[in-house]
């Protein structure tokens, strides 16, 4: 699973393919730090086979979603992992709501403001 190292190399990484632009705005990297985050939580505890992640922008909101075809079962009252990830997307003033019924699939959605 990555590291906050990891998670930094993935960012450059990817700034570095996108269009030309090397600098992300504070929103940007935040979201790309949920999703790496998101995908670890994939790699440790669901058994998936499959994960989509999916982000876009609409009304001023910028919405990621991570998506598996795990064991689901996750929650954020059952460990520090989501519900951290839930206070860090809180804390920018956005929402994070996941649906994981036991079996799956588990679709994780954080919703923040985007940059303006």
């Amino acid at each position: 699973p990555p590291d906050d190292a990891d998670v930094d190399v993935m960012v450059a990484d990817y700034l570095a393919k996108r269009d030309g632009l090397q600098r992300a705005s504070a929103e940007e990297r935040f979201v790309l730090k949920r999703i790496a985050e998101a995908m670890t939580n994939v790699a440790k505890h669901a058994a998936a086979q499959e994960v989509v992640v999916a982000v876009r922008v609409a009304g001023g909101t910028a919405v990621a979603e991570v998506s598996d075809d795990g064991v689901g079962g996750a929650h954020p009252g059952k460990g520090s992992g989501l519900a951290g990830l839930e206070q860090r997307v809180q804390g920018l003033g956005g929402t994070l709501s996941v649906a994981s019924p036991i079996g799956g699939p588990t679709v994780l959605r954080a919703e923040v403001p985007a940059a303006g």
